[in-house]
């Protein structure tokens, strides 16, 4: 019984080994097999010679690299099986049936396969697509175990669906290409790079791309190769990257663009990137499995907007600064690298961006000084991805993206210097490494070369001195970005951002003939203890300054929701609506102060209701020079109305002694200023009803 049971269980591990060995064409092979694409019915009365008899060998030798005999996949340049290329593979295409916008059968192209209302599953559609994606190999399976038990899981239970396809450019205007899906067990990491060749005929500029990626994405990096000879030697399919092998760092590609999120890049009017006939890219596609549950089918969508060679004034470049010796020791400490970028040559910065792991704190750009010391900012990572405004951490993940319309003039002699935080909290130390389990530092750039093609920024006549609390000035005239400087987000600077202190502003940076310093000085707010009371015995209720001693002559200003009342200037206000009140003081040649906020409710126009059931009717209100004050009295009384301004100030006022019992109505001229006042109604000398009126 025991030697039996030892030869079942050798059996079964054969067994099972054999189907784990089974090489991602052999799937291909059965799902040939299992839709009846191995005879004739599969391919319909139009399969043009297609002969997909025969051992695997036969069936791959029939496949791979073979030119169709459908002169409309022909002309295109298509092959039967193209490596890397399920868009160009006509067998593929001729499965696809809908399933992908970019494999769809064209004019001429003849019937689909299976014929008629058959169709492959999605799954097995899916098998054949992805051993094109991973270059079309006869034996392995380059897509891996996991990653293939990961599209079965998917088609069999669901997961994470890729992104909707987005609207492509308008033909002429451009194309639009896809990448994926590529499918990850949950919590796993991959990076890959891919190969495209883009099939140019002729010279091109490109002047705008539009990303999008699955949300899993850690990052996107396209690259171009520099020429034709160096794209040869880079195998067709996917490929892993990995530091001692397929990397993005050699010198045979050059970069065109880095998206950490969805991005829409349009380049300033006067640019592009010029992309030569015969162009291939290098697609760089960093995934990460967030949940920890689910199968991920991550892809990407990029939208190229082309125009004709030679439109553009100049030339957009890119590159990425690598620091490769960091070292982050796993010790739960601020690690700080810098790091000093050299171009050697004289340029204008359009963008800049940075990239660290999950370690990263923070992440800045400096102008460095003639001592190497660090200059001015141009780059702070604690800001939001688009750079619009401060937040309180550096975001690894989405860090910022900052453009300058009016390009940084960096001269040859001008160096940056990166600096980058990181707290190594995790298991081990860490250095330079693919995964985000390692770290990296890198600032991204895009810019031009030589003189900048664009008008010089000019300045708005800034002030010397702002206060803290004062709102942002606009920098510039021309221009919604290009000045650097603390407290400088797009064309505004923000004394609050800045700080308390003197703070300097570059433009056209940063050729002496062309540079344009600003120096502004933050100065505090001011330090009163200012408070107000509110009287909710009066109606409307009555706003009171709390006293306080302050030397030399003052103005008075209250608030209403963030904004000034008009012609509330002294140190009393009837609070006319309900809202947020403010006070402010500003004693001459120094920042204002103000008071906390307070909420105030009322509810005047209705006059008071519980005082002697007294009541006044106001009419015309609005006015011009008279309104009738009509009132009622209960009893025989002394009578006064009174005319207040909004600051709470008798302007006008009319007695009437002795009236008696019964209806009353007093017309009031009034040469006064447009605005709003109320009209008090005092009986006996106690405050009966209050009215809101406005001169007109």
């Amino acid at each position: 019984m025991k030697k039996k049971l030892l030869v079942g269980l050798s059996w079964l591990l054969i067994f099972s080994m054999s189907t784990q060995a089974q090489s991602l064409f052999g799937e291909v092979v059965t799902v040939l097999e299992n839709n009846g694409c191995t005879n004739g019915y599969c391919h319909g009365n139009n399969a043009g010679g297609l002969d997909l008899s025969g051992s695997n060998t036969d069936i791959y030798n029939n496949l791979v690299g073979i030119t169709p005999s459908n002169e409309a996949a022909m002309m295109k340049g298509d092959l039967l099986i193209a490596p890397g290329y399920p868009e160009r593979s006509f067998l593929y295409r001729k499965v696809n049936k809908g399933a992908y916008h970019d494999s769809d059968l064209t004019g001429g192209e003849m019937d689909a396969m299976p014929p008629n209302d058959t169709e492959l599953s999605a799954r097995d559609k899916e098998v054949i697509r992805q051993w094109i994606y991973f270059g079309a190999k006869q034996s392995g399976n380059p897509m891996g175990t996991d990653n293939f038990q990961a599209m079965e899981d998917y088609f069999a239970d669901g997961g994470i669906d890729p992104v909707e396809r987005p609207e492509p450019p308008a033909e002429g205007e451009g194309f639009q290409v896809h990448l994926g899906p590529v499918f990850l067990p949950p919590g796993e990491e991959v990076e890959y790079l891919k190969k495209f060749e883009l099939q140019l005929e002729e010279n091109t500029e490109v002047n705008r791309i539009e990303l999008f990626m699955s949300d899993f994405s850690h990052h996107f990096i396209l690259y171009k190769f520099k020429n034709e000879e160096v794209a040869n030697y880079r195998k067709d399919g996917v490929r892993v990257v990995s530091l001692a092998g397929e990397n993005p760092f050699g010198s045979d590609t050059e970069l065109v663009s880095v998206w950490q999120d969805d991005r829409d890049f349009i380049l300033p009017e006067g640019t592009a990137f010029k992309w030569r006939a015969g162009t291939e890219l290098d697609m760089n596609y960093h995934i990460l499995n967030y949940s920890t549950t689910n199968v991920l089918a991550a892809d990407v969508y990029f939208n190229v907007y082309t125009q004709e060679d030679n439109t553009a004034i100049k030339e957009m470049f890119s590159g990425l600064m690598l620091n490769l010796g960091i070292y982050i020791k796993n010790d739960n400490k601020e690690d700080v690298e810098t790091d000093v970028i050299d171009l050697n040559f004289p340029y204008n910065i359009w963008a800049v961006s940075s990239h660290t792991h999950k370690y990263g704190k923070d992440f800045d750009v400096y102008l460095e000084n003639q001592d190497g010391s660090k200059g001015m900012q141009i780059f702070e990572g604690k800001y939001d991805s688009d750079y619009t405004s401060p937040v309180d951490v550096y975001d690894y993940a989405h860090p910022p993206f900052r453009t300058f319309d009016k390009f940084l003039r960096i001269p040859p002699s001008q160096d940056l210097i990166q600096e980058a935080v990181y707290i190594n909290d995790g298991p081990r130390d860490v250095n330079f490494g693919i995964t985000t389990d390692d770290e990296m530092m890198l600032t991204a750039l895009l810019y031009t070369r030589g003189d900048d093609h664009q008008e010089l920024a000019e300045f708005n006549e800034l002030p010397d001195v702002i206060c803290f609390t004062d709102g942002p000035v606009e920098i510039l005239k021309n221009y919604e970005s290009g000045a650097v400087g603390n407290g400088v987000i797009g064309n505004m600077f923000y004394p609050e951002l800045a700080g308390i202190g003197s703070h300097m502003l570059l433009v056209n940076c940063c050729e002496e003939d062309q540079l344009r310093e600003v120096v502004i000085e933050v100065i505090p707010y001011s330090d009163l203890d200012l408070a107000f009371s509110v009287d909710y015995d009066t109606n409307p209720p009555l706003l009171t300054l709390d006293p306080i001693a302050i030397d030399g002559p003052f103005t008075i200003q209250w608030y209403l929701n963030g904004a000034p009342i008009d012609g509330a200037v002294s140190d009393i206000l009837f609070a006319s609506e309900n809202g947020e009140y403010q006070a402010e003081i500003t004693k001459e040649n120094e920042c204002p102060s103000r008071s906390e906020k307070q909420t105030v409710e009322t509810s005047v126009g209705s006059g008071l209701d519980d005082v002697n059931a007294h009541s006044v009717v106001v009419a015309p209100n609005p006015f011009v020079n008279h309104t009738n004050v009509a009132f009622t009295l209960e009893e025989n009384a002394n009578v006064v109305i009174e005319i207040v301004n909004v600051s709470g100030k008798v302007v006008q006022s009319v007695v009437q002694e002795n009236l008696n019992i019964g209806d009353h109505t007093t017309r009031i001229n009034l040469d006064l200023v447009s605005g709003m006042y109320f009209i008090n109604l005092k009986i006996n000398g106690e405050l009966s009803a209050v009215e809101k009126v406005i001169k007109n």
